[in-house]
């Protein structure tokens, strides 16, 4: 073969890489390139499996926060739309939806609502009726009146938890296995609030033990609220970790495509029709202690030859020293919009098959 027919070989795969990497065609077909086994994928909402594990949606919404009790071998799952316990194998142990008058200990395991309390480090939970309830909801209280109401209770107080409603502060103390409630208006109030860096909260902290955030690896972020987001959100949670910084978690690979099929052109450059990013079906692997999952989710892929495909995926994992204790991590799909998204988006379980 001469010089020139390779150089006219090289020339037409390298215009091919570009039409297929940096235009709408998409040259690589499903019969040409695309494996027989893909077209047994599953989208993640349709449910996904390995050997001895499997993937359940547990919200369609994806603002949700993990917490670990390492004590009490729990998760708990505080969701926009309710809050769940759930055990070290994954079986739902407690739900109660996100109600107007339901609040709850910011990452503990005690959900109120206005005249009663889950504690849910109970193994049988059951409602406790709060013992005496001061309110303030529709009176005026400044900060001098609530520090000395504070200080009638709290050195009393084995527990003392800040919450919050749509409609009043909340404050909870434990005093002699009875619990009491303060319900401070938020629109009645001069200067209270429960900011964790605010002059109450260091006054008079919180008593209660804290659970732990699990962790993505990957990305090197906490299960917070808006975990999962941070590729297009402009206001991260603030995260104030406890144990977190002193402990090792598992690290895993970063969940890879496998095949990607482009779809259709995604974004455009201002006020023309020349592409800048695609939208298509990536076909993944995930890999956890030896037990692969593949599914199939839609992701955006940018236009360039080194581009890869985003899918948005959070994987979630226990600390090193707990990975003993419970077989359960997360997966959370948040999608930053709703442009051929494969309606999988939410929080799943990885857990073990019964």
């Amino acid at each position: 073969m001469t010089k020139k027919n390779k150089k006219m070989i090289l020339g037409c795969f390298l215009l091919l890489v570009f039409i297929q990497k940096c235009t709408p065609i998409n040259i690589t077909s499903a019969s040409l390139f695309k494996k027989k086994e893909y077209e047994n994928y599953n989208y993640l909402k349709d449910g996904v499996n390995s050997e001895n594990f499997k993937i359940e949606r547990i919200s369609e919404n994806g603002y949700n926060l993990i917490g670990y009790d390492e004590i009490g071998n729990y998760f708990i799952v505080y969701g926009d739309e309710k809050i769940t316990k759930i055990n070290n194998v994954g079986e739902e142990q407690f739900k109660i939806d996100r109600l107007g008058n339901v609040s709850y200990a910011n990452f503990g395991s005690y959900v109120f609502t206005d005249s009663e309390i889950y504690d849910l480090t109970q193994e049988k939970i059951k409602v406790t009726p709060l013992n005496k309830i001061i309110d303030f909801s529709n009176k005026e209280l400044n900060k001098e009146g609530f520090f000395k109401l504070m200080e009638t209770y709290y050195n009393k107080a084995s527990h003392v938890v800040y919450a919050f409603n749509t409609k009043n502060y909340k404050v909870y103390l434990k005093i002699e296995n009875e619990w009491l409630g303060i319900y401070i208006s938020r629109f009645k109030s001069s200067g209270i609030n429960f900011y964790p860096t605010g002059e109450i909260v260091k006054k008079y902290p919180e008593k209660f033990k804290k659970l732990l955030f699990l962790k993505n690896t990957v990305d090197n972020v906490y299960s917070t609220r808006s975990s999962g987001n941070e590729g297009f959100s402009s206001v991260p949670d603030p995260v104030i970790l406890t144990d977190e910084m002193n402990l090792e978690y598992p690290k895993y690979k970063e969940i890879k495509t496998s095949f990607y099929h482009k779809d259709n052109t995604y974004g455009t450059i201002a006020y023309t029709s020349i592409p800048v990013s695609f939208i298509g079906t990536s076909y993944l692997k995930l890999e956890i202690n030896k037990e692969v999952f593949k599914f199939k989710e839609k992701g955006i892929k940018s236009v360039g030859f080194l581009s890869s495909p985003k899918n948005y995926l959070s994987y979630y994992v226990l600390p090193k020293r707990y990975t003993n204790k419970s077989k359960v991590s997360f997966l959370k799909l948040f999608y930053p919009t709703n442009i051929g998204a494969s309606g999988s988006k939410g929080l799943y379980i990885i857990k073990p098959k019964k």
